[in-house]
């Protein structure tokens, strides 16, 4: 375990990479997503381990409903056994499940089991994990800004502040530390609005292969640099 002096409090996960990791398998590109489950478990025990409160990760954008249905399906299945597999892994670690992104789009079948984990664990508090499911940052500003005009807030009202508390999740509005996958260095419309002083670290290693190593180089990262958020 690494002595750190600055632990993230917000971790935002950008997991990029499985089709390139099938790719180089000779498989389809959903062997790589089959095969993805694991960096999300390293990624949860680092976070456990060094204390991190709340970690986002960036499961299916607003965006990848352009892939074919075949990999939708598929992606769509992970996740439901996801959330049945690990229902005594969220309650054992202590693990506050919330979920940021439109549900419209979403199965019914898909959305009852995630309400129902969100309600089995929302009095937990070790760590708030953030699963953005049909999500997009200007999305969610958009939707932010409808809800705040139908709670008709007075214009010299409008604060940071208050637009934080219509999020999708008021508690997560502040990223500290960003994590990208498989090299590529773009947002790709991800907590936009939360990421404005983030420190951002992009991985060369391919999402599946990501390890609890990998995340501490994150963290070394993170530690190593100075947060100044416009101070001089």
């Amino acid at each position: 375990m690494l002595t750190l002096k600055n632990i993230p409090r917000h971790v935002g996960v950008i997991m990029d990479g499985n089709g390139r990791w099938a790719k180089g398998h000779k498989k389809e590109r959903t062997f790589g997503h089959t095969n993805a489950i694991t960096a999300i478990k390293e990624t949860l025990q680092a976070c456990l381990t060094y204390n991190i409160k709340i970690v986002t990760l960036f499961a299916f954008s607003t965006e990848n409903w352009k892939r074919s249905q075949k990999e939708i399906s598929l992606l769509f299945d992970l996740f439901y056994k996801y959330l049945i597999e690990n229902q005594s892994f969220f309650i054992e670690q202590d693990i506050c499940l919330k979920h940021i992104g439109k549900k419209d789009k979403l199965s019914p079948k898909l959305i009852s089991l995630l309400q129902e984990r969100i309600e089995e664990t929302k009095n937990n508090r070790t760590l708030q994990l953030n699963l953005a499911v049909d999500y997009g940052g200007k999305s969610e500003i958009i939707r932010t800004c409808q809800k705040i005009m139908q709670a008709n807030i007075p214009q010299e009202e409008l604060t940071e502040d208050v637009f934080n508390r219509y999020l999708d999740n008021p508690a997560a509005a502040n990223v500290d530390l960003l994590i990208r996958t498989s090299g590529e260095q773009r947002l790709s419309n991800f907590l936009l609005w939360q990421s404005a002083y983030a420190e951002i670290f992009f991985s060369p290693t391919l999402w599946p292969d990501f390890k609890q190593a990998d995340f501490e180089k994150a963290l070394l990262f993170y530690d190593t640099t100075e947060q100044r958020q416009g101070k001089a």
